[in-house]
């Protein structure tokens, strides 16, 4: 269990909002634990995480603030299911009050208004949502991956781009550019 807080949620939520402590990444995180209930740590990692995948000493330090803070809660222990499963076993996270907080004050409602609650979960319960969770992340890191290799594409694209515009400007060629992909280069009245 995480200390006890020396104020309430809530003021613990707006001097949280107003300082520098807490950042976009809690925020999505937060959110991304309120739309599907819970969160393993490796999922959470491979989530908000993606650009430095080997960095799990920062991810635990940063979940365990927010577990300091009241922002997230960890479930019961589901180590052995989760590795019976094929899940690398790790802590699972819930929303913590604070995190209800931050949320119901971003939505300008009160916590109580909020439609989430995730707490006594069975350990059962707690790895059918957690496999669930699972079938998401596995998409948003495939599509985050397909994103990186478009950028990739695209920034060689854009540098071919670039030497083709040299090539015809050193040369004193006309160019017609269709589209995105494909150019007409033009000499003398002459396609290339």
């Amino acid at each position: 269990k995480p200390p006890k807080l020396k104020k309430g949620y809530r003021a613990t939520a707006i001097e949280l909002r107003a300082s520098k402590k807490h950042t976009g990444r809690d925020d999505e995180i937060i959110n991304a634990v309120f739309t599907l209930g819970l969160l393993s740590r490796h999922q959470i990692q491979l989530m908000f995480w993606q650009e430095d995948l080997k960095s799990v000493s920062a991810v635990n330090d940063r979940l365990r603030t927010l577990f300091y803070r009241h922002v997230l809660y960890r479930t019961v222990d589901v180590s052995f299911e989760m590795e019976r499963a094929g899940l690398i076993p790790c802590h699972v996270y819930t929303l913590g009050p604070t995190g209800e907080e931050l949320l119901a004050l971003d939505r300008q409602i009160k916590r109580s208004e909020l439609s989430y609650k995730y707490s006594g979960r069975s350990s059962q319960n707690v790895m059918h949502d957690l496999m669930t969770a699972e079938i998401y992340v596995q998409a948003v890191v495939c599509a985050y991956t397909h994103e990186r290799e478009l950028v990739k594409a695209a920034k060689q694209r854009h540098l071919e781009k670039e030497a083709a515009r040299r090539f015809i400007t050193q040369n004193r060629l006309s160019v017609t550019w269709h589209g995105e992909h494909d150019a007409v280069i033009w000499q003398d009245d002459k396609e290339l």
